[in-house]
């Protein structure tokens, strides 16, 4: 159980202290799969 609750903190940890340069990267990235996901739907009828 304390290897378990260690690991939270360390990820935990590591979300809270990420970079903003991370988080604007990810970000894009997310909106570039968006778009292809619904260019995908579109062109498949959905």
């Amino acid at each position: 159980m304390w290897y378990v609750k260690q690991i939270e903190e360390q990820v935990r940890s590591f979300y809270e202290n990420r970079p903003k340069s991370d988080i604007e990267d990810e970000q894009e990235w997310l909106e570039f799969v968006e778009d292809q996901i619904e260019e995908v739907w579109n062109a498949d009828g959905l």
